[in-house]
């Protein structure tokens, strides 16, 4: 282990240090401070921030920090902001019924969330548990037993589970996707009992193993209008002993007091009163007269920063940032490291600081990706990341051309991957029983569903397909590629008969006319590269720190198409490109990327939407 994360886990067990109530603390060194608190408790945490967005940044760079020190087994429950007031917020509805469940039935570190989060309306402990279920193989229940407590819990009854909080009947079998994990269940009953039990891809609804057990609870952890019998403080009351971590409460109750329904603001003052609290101030003035102590952890922002010229001097502004952290280096006291932002950038660090004579003796050089710098007063260990040296005028080698090809295939890490890995031939989310689909060999028919069958004592599952005077065709799911959904014109849909010629005489009439439309685009394209294009080129090193920023690794789709449209704007000749996919796949991620290269080249990038809701969404 390095000098610096010595230092840093020293810092961390300074158990002494967490036994004061009041603390003033700059934002940039609140996930030190707080992984601190949770090195040193001896109860679990509960941690209300203002908002979700400054909750979202600490618990990032805390966990870069767990990962640098070495410590494992922290437990960390986010909440979600469904709502505030009586104004509800769709999608983190799950989320937030699994980090209840966790809180009643597992043990935990830390929980945080914004104070709206904390105190949203929930269903009571009671209640929520009461309507829990634990279902597995062997198990004696009924259908319509379990059907009617999904549907007491509010679990959308569909044609196909995709999404947490539905499920669908089938005969003997019962989808489920319970919010408590991450992937639906399917379940077959023999009578009243469940035979099997088995985890499955809600995106390709096949099977990922087998389940011993699968819990169902609420669909919701937050009640509708703004009103509830409860919220999280009373499920911590009811599972375990705690401490709260107030993080700048005067933006916390502003925010109360302008959104929150009546009582909110009454029951967030009792809980203060109620619990060992710790509180984290923005500024050594408490109210009440109260001093805070300051934390012995600062920003990295010398006294004399305050000297500024004026920001139209952006030259002479970025010199004199220079000089500040140059003599910052010179006159520390103690340990001192630079914090690249990934492992590839330390030798373009190091250049840099070499060239503009930065003071360099003793200085570690690492990578950790951190927000922004500090210090820490005991041991003495000043901390420089690139955002004080992009301060002062830090820039990657520009000499450097974009990424290779291969660079793109050898490093998939930098583009960090999505839990849709890879290409999906069929989702059975895409068709609903009675639609329209084309097969591939025989021509257009009826979705009538998906049956099981049973060949030489093998059980299987196939698409039943409805052909014109009622001739059904079984699709194996491995044949499902060749089976897609109609698109063609509103109307009375004609059927096409198993056997007959009429088929494949529309694919040659359609073939045909394909030829003459691609004989035209190809007299069309051969016009547009006969005109130059602009030749886009942006720094590899900085191409790569900005796809560092994406949270999710990349499909393999995204690798090829970002490495596609790399290739497209080297070149010298206009682009003429479509990037298609579903919804959720990361078309934006690459659409950003392309723009990230535009602007780097010294180019203006304008972003067209169908409409100004949608416009105002992208920016």
């Amino acid at each position: 282990m390095k000098i610096w994360q010595k230092n840093l886990k020293n810092f961390l067990s300074s158990a002494h240090l967490c036994q004061n109530s009041l603390f003033s603390a700059a934002p940039e060194t609140l996930p030190l401070l707080l992984l601190r608190q949770l090195q040193n408790a001896e109860t679990p945490l509960a941690v209300t921030f203002p908002d979700t967005r400054s909750m979202e940044k600490c618990i990032a760079t805390l966990e870069e920090l767990l990962k640098c020190t070495g410590i494992t087994g922290k437990r960390i429950i986010t909440v979600p902001e469904c709502g505030r007031g009586k104004l509800l917020f769709p999608g983190g509805e799950a989320r937030r019924a699994r980090a209840l469940n966790r809180i009643l039935n597992e043990n935990f570190d830390l929980i945080c969330g914004s104070v709206h989060a904390m105190l949203g309306p929930a269903p009571s402990p009671e209640v929520s548990k009461l309507a829990e279920i634990e279902l597995r193989c062997g198990m004696h229940i009924s259908i319509e037993e379990l059907l009617e407590a999904l549907v007491k819990q509010d679990y959308d009854d569909e044609v196909t589970v995709t999404i947490p909080g539905e499920f669908s009947h089938r005969g003997g079998i019962v989808d489920i996707f319970s919010p408590a994990h991450d992937e639906p269940c399917r379940i077959e009953f023999f009578g009243d009992e469940i035979e099997s039990m088995r985890l499955f891809s809600p995106e390709t609804q096949r099977s990922t193993g087998k389940a011993d057990s699968y819990r169902v609870i609420n669909r919701a952890g937050i009640t509708a209008g703004g009103s509830g019998e409860s919220d999280l403080f009373a499920y911590l009351e009811k599972s375990c002993k705690f401490t709260m971590l107030d993080i700048y409460p005067e933006s916390g109750m502003e925010l109360l007091n302008r959104y929150s329904v009546p009582g909110a603001v009454e029951r967030w003052t009792d809980l203060q009163n109620k619990f060992p609290r710790t509180v984290y101030y923005e500024s050594p003035a408490v109210p009440g007269n109260t001093p805070a102590i300051a934390a012995d952890i600062q920003p990295l922002t010398p006294e004399n920063r305050e000297k500024r010229l004026s920001s139209g001097i952006v030259q002479k502004e970025k010199d004199l940032q220079l000089a500040l952290l140059n003599e910052q280096l010179e006159n520390f006291q103690g340990d001192i490291v630079i914090l690249a932002a990934a492992p590839e950038d330390i030798p373009l660090v190091k250049n840099w600081c070499s060239v503009n004579k930065l003071f360099l003796d003793q200085v570690e050089f690492d990578a950790l990706a951190l927000p922004c710098g500090f210090t820490i007063a005991e041991p003495a260990t000043l901390f420089i990341t690139e955002n004080e040296l992009i301060n002062c005028g830090f820039v990657r080698d520009n000499s450097v051309n974009d990424p290779t090809d291969a660079e793109l295939e050898e490093n998939p890490e930098d583009t960090p991957v999505n839990p849709k890995e890879g290409t999906v031939e069929f989702s059975f989310g895409e068709f609903d029983e009675g639609d329209y689909v084309v097969h591939l060999d025989f021509g257009i028919a009826i979705y009538r569903g998906i049956k099981k069958v049973e060949s030489d004592g093998v059980f299987r599952e196939v698409l039943l397909l409805e052909f014109r005077g009622g001739q059904l065709l079984q699709v194996p799911i491995h044949q499902s590629g060749k089976v897609n959904r109609y698109f063609g014109a509103a109307g009375k849909v004609k059927l096409h008969a198993i056997g007959n010629s009429k088929w494949d005489s529309e694919k040659l009439s359609v073939r045909e006319g394909v030829r003459s439309y691609a004989a035209e685009m190809l007299r069309f394209q051969a016009v547009r590269q006969a005109v130059p294009g602009i030749v886009q080129t942006a720094s590899a090193p900085d191409f790569r720190a900005f796809l560092r920023q994406f949270p999710f690794r990349d499909t393999k789709c995204q690798i090829r198409s970002t490495r596609e449209i790399s290739a497209d704007m080297r070149r010298p000749k206009p682009m003429d490109r479509l990037l298609c996919g579903d919804v959720g796949y990361g078309k934006t991620e690459i659409a950003m990327r392309a723009a990230f290269k535009a602007v780097m080249s010294g180019n203006q990038v304008v972003l067209i939407a169908p409409t100004t809701v949608l416009a105002q969404q992208h920016y």
